[in-house]
């Protein structure tokens, strides 16, 4: 379980691509904790795990590509289906230990939150605002770490309000790569950087990010089999295809 104010730290698929990889390496070696190279996913089936989304299919084939996976699998329930789905079951008893828990919004000794406090400046506001969602994380995580849940024992992560996305940190350069038409290369896709906003001084770095995850999106499509609630990502036997070889 991986909490987040999604405030400051956004759901997405880029998001689960991290947790993910957080739960699966060992920070100290870099390899798979269970040594297991096949993985597969149940998902609830919400936009941010959508295996219709390019955002899906580019951050979980980041995570199958670092990791070093043979395959990686998604599967969502179907539609309407919600009673069976376990996910939505698992959140009932984890919903159930917070009944009656009150998560301040207060800062201690505040008489306010500090959205309607007077006479902080943006980054004052900022630094306490965290400071609020960090505690109630931290006070929500007593709750639930270690509790049993449908007979599997739950482990909790607070990711705090500051911390910055590891080891995917590339969403921004992502959502430009998806506003710019395949068929640009070279000075049509600096323009058109500028276009959406980019300075100038950073048009050639991001124009360079832009290709590099057009290239990998061109590498997980071959390599993807998707379906309507499915997506599947498997490592080929082509000795050409280099990139596979390398993991």
């Amino acid at each position: 379980m991986y909490l987040r104010a999604c405030k400051y730290q956004q759901s997405c698929a880029m998001a689960h691509a991290n947790d993910l990889h957080d739960a699966l390496v060992d920070p100290a070696t870099g390899a798979l904790k269970s040594g297991k190279r096949i993985l597969f996913l149940y998902a609830d089936g919400g936009p941010d795990w959508s295996t219709k989304s390019a955002k899906t299919l580019y951050y979980m084939g980041k995570l199958w590509e670092k990791v070093g996976l043979d395959c990686l699998s998604i599967g969502s329930g179907g539609a309407g289906l919600s009673a069976y789905n376990t996910i939505e079951r698992d959140w009932a008893g984890l919903s159930k230990r917070l009944t009656g828990v009150c998560l301040s919004d207060t800062l201690r000794g505040a008489a306010k939150p500090p959205c309607a406090t007077p006479g902080l400046t943006g980054a004052e506001r900022t630094d306490a605002e965290h400071r609020v969602f960090d505690g109630a994380m931290r006070k929500v995580c007593r709750y639930w770490d270690g509790k049993t849940v449908n007979g599997g024992i739950n482990h909790v992560k607070v990711v705090p309000c500051a911390a910055v996305p590891f080891p995917f940190n590339d969403l921004e350069a992502f959502n430009l790569y998806t506003k710019i038409p395949p068929t640009y290369s070279g000075k049509k896709v600096e323009t058109k950087l500028k276009q959406l906003g980019v300075p100038d001084a950073d048009v050639a770095a991001v124009a360079e990010k832009v290709l590099e995850i057009r290239c990998a999106m061109r590498y997980f499509t071959r390599h993807v089999d998707r379906r309507c609630t499915f997506l599947q990502l498997t490592k080929c036997a082509d000795m050409n295809c280099t990139r596979c070889q390398k993991t």
